[in-house]
């Protein structure tokens, strides 16, 4: 069993300070058991804290998990990231890369100019934690990829999709689905403690000028057991 991190500090500890944070911690999931009742299970993650970040040239977005003493991190499955009427994405104005080129051949095979972010991530695994570098690449109108490398405890090379669409009041949805080679790396399971990534607005990304009055974005993260945690907080905007 793997005890949770003392502080959660993602990307770096400035980005978070000036972010809102977000948490949830429901009564419980009900499961099903072999006869078929329903039993009440506490929840696997106690805490989601994100911040959403806005400067003149990037945008910063990041969660974090968190959970109960001695509970192993369970797997994400879905990341979905509601963003404020002020962001748009515009990827079919602005050179892309196809999810399979991207898949096949690496960063390498895309556009230089498809490349618009980095990110890391960071998972508990047994009683180790192991990080991932993330490359952003614009999948195009309604995609944006996240080309990830894990190097402990084994090798893997694979791309998150995430798709971008009409969230809550026509507001921008990014939805995040987290591939099984990501959840299960040499046998053990990989649960999600920290993820971070970083855009530069561009023809891809467009942000209006912050508004008087802070944007408010809501996230949420469901797991492969059908737990799920949600969050909601106000963008940090400087420009």
């Amino acid at each position: 069993m793997r005890a949770p991190l003392a502080a959660l500090s993602v990307l770096s500890a400035a980005a978070l300070a000036a972010a809102g944070c977000g948490s949830s911690a429901g009564p419980g999931v009900a499961s099903r058991t072999a006869e078929g009742a329903a039993a009440a299970r506490p929840p696997a993650v106690s805490v989601l804290g994100t911040s959403v970040v806005l400067d003149a040239a990037r945008a910063r977005l990041a969660l974090a998990l968190r959970q109960p003493e001695g509970v192993d991190p369970p797997l994400a499955r879905v990341a979905t990231l509601d963003l404020p009427e002020g962001v748009r994405w515009r990827g079919g104005d602005a050179p892309s890369c196809a999810r399979a080129t991207l898949a096949r051949t690496g960063v390498a095979g895309c556009p230089r100019a498809a490349v618009i972010g980095r990110g890391t991530a960071v998972a508990a695994a047994d009683t180790a934690t192991t990080r991932g570098a993330i490359t952003v690449v614009n999948g195009g109108a309604d995609h944006v990829l996240l080309a990830t490398v894990v190097r402990h405890p084994a090798y893997v090379k694979t791309v998150i999709d995430g798709r971008v669409g009409a969230g809550p009041g026509g507001r921008l949805r990014l939805t995040l689905a987290f591939p099984a080679g990501l959840q299960t790396v040499a046998g053990l399971p990989l649960g999600l403690e920290r993820l971070a990534v970083v855009l530069d607005r561009g023809r891809a990304l467009r942000v209006a000028p912050c508004p008087a009055r802070p944007w408010a974005y809501a996230a949420s993260v469901r797991f492969v057991d059908g737990a799920a945690v949600a969050a909601r907080g106000r963008v940090t905007c400087r420009g």
